[in-house]
C-alpha cells in the first residue's frame, strides 16, 4: 500500500519538475510530432494555457544521421555478409522489459517452430544480457548469437536481412534510421515517433508493443515474401537518404 502511494507521488513530482522546466524554456524541442502530446500531458495544470504554450514554444526537429559510413558500405560487401539463412537482428541496450528483447526471443521461437529457417543476431549490452542469454537457451533457439557492443555499426547492420526494434517505449530511435540507411527493412513497435519513420508496408512493418503474435506475423511476412522484403529494403534506403541525412539539417 505504501508503494502504491509513493509511485503516483513520484510521477506528480516528475511532472512538476518537467513542467517547470518547460515553462522556463524559450523553446521546447521534440524529435517527433507524436511527442508533442507528451509535452501537452506534462503541462496539463489548471493555471496553464497548454495550447498557447504549445503554439509559442514547441518545435519538432526530427533526428538525422551521418550517411557516410553506410554509403561507404558497398553493395557487394553487404551481399556477401547476407549469405546463408535469413538474418533477423536487433541493436539495443539490453534493458528488460522496456526494450522488448524477451518478446523478440519468444517470436523467433514460434517462427522456428513453424519450420522457417531464420537466425537471430542481438547486438548491445546491459544488465539484462545474462537473463536474455539464459532465456534463449531455455527456448532452445537455433543460431541465436549475442554480440555485445559492436565497433562497426554499419557492418553489423548491413549484415542483416531484417532489423527489429521491439521496444515498449522510444522517442525517435536513431538505430531505425541507421538500419534504413543500410537498405534494411525495419520491423518496429508503434511507440513514440517510430511510425513517423517506418511506414507500414512501405519501408518496414509496424506492430503493437508487447505483442508476440503481431511480431511473429511481421517476421513471417518478410521471411516468406522476398518481393515485399526487397521493395521495403529499397524504400528504406531511399527514405533515409532523402529525408534523414544530416546534410539536410539547418542549424
Amino acid at each position: 500500500d505504501s508503494e502504491s502511494r509513493v509511485v503516483p507521488s513520484r510521477r506528480l513530482l516528475a511532472k512538476l519538475v518537467h513542467g517547470s522546466g518547460f515553462m522556463m524554456a524559450d523553446r521546447i524541442i521534440v524529435c517527433a510530432a507524436k511527442l508533442v502530446e507528451e509535452v501537452r500531458k506534462v503541462l496539463s495544470f489548471p493555471a496553464i494555457s497548454v495550447a498557447s504554450v504549445i503554439e509559442r514554444k514547441v518545435r519538432v526537429v526530427r533526428h538525422s544521421i551521418d550517411l557516410t559510413p553506410f554509403r561507404d558500405m558497398s553493395a557487394k560487401f553487404a551481399s556477401e555478409l547476407r549469405s546463408g539463412p535469413l538474418k533477423i537482428g536487433t541493436l539495443s541496450r539490453l534493458d528488460e522489459p522496456m526494450k522488448g528483447i524477451g518478446v523478440l526471443l519468444d517470436a523467433i521461437k514460434k517462427i522456428q517452430s513453424e519450420g522457417l529457417t531464420v537466425s537471430l543476431r542481438i547486438a548491445g549490452d546491459g544488465y539484462s544480457r545474462a537473463f536474455l542469454e539464459r532465456r534463449a537457451k531455455e527456448l532452445q533457439l537455433a543460431d541465436c548469437r549475442f554480440f555485445g557492443y559492436v565497433n562497426d555499426l554499419a557492418a553489423y547492420l548491413c549484415s542483416l536481412d531484417v532489423f527489429v526494434l521491439p521496444s515498449f517505449s522510444e522517442g525517435m530511435p536513431l538505430v531505425n534510421l541507421e538500419a534504413m540507411a543500410c537498405g534494411i527493412p525495419v520491423i518496429t513497435t508503434d511507440v513514440g515517433g517510430t511510425a513517423e519513420v517506418v511506414h507500414h508496408g512501405i519501408n518496414g512493418l509496424v506492430v503493437s508493443p508487447r505483442s508476440v503474435n503481431e511480431l511473429v506475423a511481421a517476421i513471417r511476412l518478410f521471411a516468406t515474401n522476398e518481393t515485399m522484403r526487397t521493395a521495403c529494403a529499397e524504400n528504406a534506403r531511399r527514405i533515409a537518404v532523402a529525408e534523414f541525412g544530416s546534410e539536410r539539417m539547418v542549424c
